[in-house]
């Protein structure tokens, strides 16, 4: 079965406005149960369709991955990459979801996020995202593992923009 690719990007800009209205409307008591009890679970989805999508746009819209011979490294080093960067991209949208749920709660607007922190996740950034290349290039041109390693890049391109955009914002605190 095929996702057409506009069923994830509908569903990312569904949630992109999702976010922001339960920011902006957090103290409304629906708003709230929904910023509390619902948009945090998105937090699970958002990079699969980012990956999936990202995989999409590199390799277009009617190329599916070819079967290839299966090499055990390469299916490992495609399965760490792909959950390092799963994770990190997770860790950074709950992170940055708890907006809403904090302006709703306790009034605040900004999260307090620490240097130390930003700078852990950047080193972790670069190694993965230089694993992911690595393994693009090992993998043959089309492979699965070509796709997993596009699909890992996407997760974090969008996570470090994520960092990036809100860290820039007025919606942090950075703390040594």
């Amino acid at each position: 079965m095929r996702i057409p690719p506009s069923l994830p990007l509908a569903f990312l800009a569904i949630w992109a406005l999702a976010c922001v209205f339960a920011f902006l409307f957090a103290s409304v008591s629906p708003v709230f149960e929904f910023a509390y009890f619902v948009l945090p679970y998105s937090a699970f989805i958002v990079p699969l369709c980012v990956a999936y999508l990202s995989c999409r746009l590199a390799n277009g819209n009617d190329r599916e991955p070819m079967e290839s011979k299966s090499s055990i490294a390469l299916s490992a080093a495609a399965a760490v990459i792909g959950v390092v960067a799963y994770g990190l991209c997770f860790s950074v949208i709950a992170r940055f979801l708890e907006l809403p749920w904090r302006a709703g709660k306790f009034g605040e607007t900004s999260l307090d996020l620490g240097k130390s922190a930003a700078q852990f996740y950047s080193l972790l950034v670069i190694l993965t995202a230089l694993s992911a290349v690595s393994l693009l290039r090992a993998a043959p041109v089309s492979s699965r593992y070509a796709h997993y390693a596009i699909g890992s890049l996407g997760m974090l391109i969008s996570a470090s923009f994520i960092y990036l955009l809100f860290g820039l914002s007025p919606l942090v605190h950075w703390r040594a």
